[in-house]
């Protein structure tokens, strides 16, 4: 049994063999030789299933199969605690993990910067045409997610007194056209009082 690698069943039998003759040498050598190969084999297929998670865990590591490879690596450190190429490879998926949260934050901000620019390059454009709301309006949309937006903190006064400033003319403009339309009725109104008093005039003068 021994020979064809049943080492347990051959423990059994040495067992058995020193239970009746504790000094049996034979039994005593092979019962030791028996618990050797068996620690040994154990720590041999022990050692390869380990072998076979740290494997499985670097291609998930590799695919970039964080939480999965980190489930595996602790498993390996659970069957073999202080295992170095477990350890190493928690740190690589902690690595590669925070290097990826930073890519993606450094991914957002280009986008938000590239979002922003995009509106306050149409609220310049809105500007240059002198649709000052709109462009105010869009200039407000950028300060939303940008506070303290260099290109709205200088458009935003310069449209708001472009604004004022039109508003003011418009409102002169229709004051002047005001008056000029109250001293042309004027006008008309005296005309019209001097047409009536020549008309009495001549109808007087034809009675005289």
């Amino acid at each position: 049994l021994y020979r064809a690698g049943k080492y347990e069943d051959a423990l059994g039998r040495y067992n058995l063999a020193l239970a009746e003759d504790p000094g049996n040498s034979t039994a005593l050598k092979y019962k030791g030789r028996s618990e050797q190969a068996i620690k040994e084999r154990d720590a041999k297929a022990a050692a390869a299933k380990i072998k076979d998670v740290l494997n499985s865990a670097e291609a998930l590591l590799k695919a970039k199969k964080y939480p999965e490879a980190l489930a595996k690596y602790e498993l390996a450190l659970k069957q073999a605690p202080g295992n170095k190429d477990a350890l190493e490879g928690k740190e690589d998926i902690l690595e590669a993990q925070e290097e990826e949260k930073a890519a993606r934050l450094r991914a957002a901000a280009k986008a938000k910067e590239d979002r922003i620019e995009q509106i306050t390059d149409g609220a310049y454009r809105l500007y240059r045409d002198d649709k000052y709301e709109e462009a105010i309006v869009q200039y407000r949309l950028a300060m939303k997610e940008d506070p303290g937006n260099s290109a709205a903190k200088k458009y935003i006064p310069r449209a708001e007194a472009a604004i004022k400033e039109r508003d003011e003319e418009k409102a002169l403009a229709l004051a002047k056209d005001a008056e000029r339309r109250r001293q042309q009725a004027a006008a008309a109104e005296r005309a019209a009082e001097q047409r009536e008093l020549d008309r009495q005039a001549a109808i007087k003068r034809q009675a005289d």
